[in-house]
């Protein structure tokens, strides 16, 4: 469009099965450090590195995704890994390709993930091209050394001048103790499925979605 627009996105892609605490306040907080545009969540149709299938059906995780970002300021949701449906793997490269066509030349795009995907990002697809697309950013603890704790393992992989490019790529940012296995692993406990701790790693709007539907229940 018009005016200013929109110049740099930082995309963040997961299953979001269910969408946590960490999930809605992570991207924002890095978005508004490196002074990013816009967050834009990527919900997986399924990882091709996770064979096991996501414990709540694309459209659940989609409309707990969007009750989790509900008045959340610049973030959206792309779809576009959803709409392709799972019959195939989602690759990064593909969704980004469509993005770059999508959006044009001259935005921006970085791609938020952690240290543990940066280890595995040999194996990505053409995990070269998707450095060219959208260059990553790696979340990482304040408390971690000169590394980042980017494993020593990498280094047998990447070059040392691309090593140093990964370094580079770090961001500091204080962790939220909240993780999708936690919530479901209580949630499929009838004993647990009330527990306090749900408070504490997932949305409000969230818990009430999940509730409201008796999903992660166990069969």
């Amino acid at each position: 469009g018009g005016g200013g627009g929109t110049r740099s996105v930082l995309l963040f892609g997961g299953s979001f099965d269910p969408p946590t605490l960490a999930h809605t306040r992570l991207p924002p907080r890095v978005r508004d450090a490196l002074g990013l545009d816009w967050a834009l969540y990527l919900p997986a149709a399924r990882s091709p590195l996770k064979s096991a299938a996501p414990g709540a059906s694309a459209q659940d995780r989609l409309d707990m995704l969007a009750a989790a970002l509900a008045g959340a300021e610049r973030c959206s949701i792309g779809t576009l890994e959803l709409d392709r449906g799972d019959a195939e793997p989602s690759y990064t490269v593909d969704t980004l390709r469509t993005l770059r066509r999508a959006l044009g030349p001259s935005v921006t795009l970085r791609l938020l993930i952690g240290t543990d995907q940066a280890a595995q990002f040999h194996r990505w697809r053409e995990p070269r091209e998707v450095l060219a697309l959208a260059e990553p950013v790696v979340i990482t603890r304040p408390d971690a050394g000169a590394d980042g704790a980017l494993p020593a393992s990498m280094a047998e992989r990447w070059r040392p001048d691309e090593m140093a490019a990964w370094r580079r790529r770090l961001v500091r940012v204080p962790p939220i103790d909240a993780s999708s296995t936690e919530a479901r692993a209580l949630l499929s406990n009838d004993a647990t499925r009330d527990a306090p701790r749900l408070l504490e790693l997932l949305p409000g709007p969230v818990l009430h979605l999940i509730r409201d539907r008796a999903l992660y229940k166990a069969p």
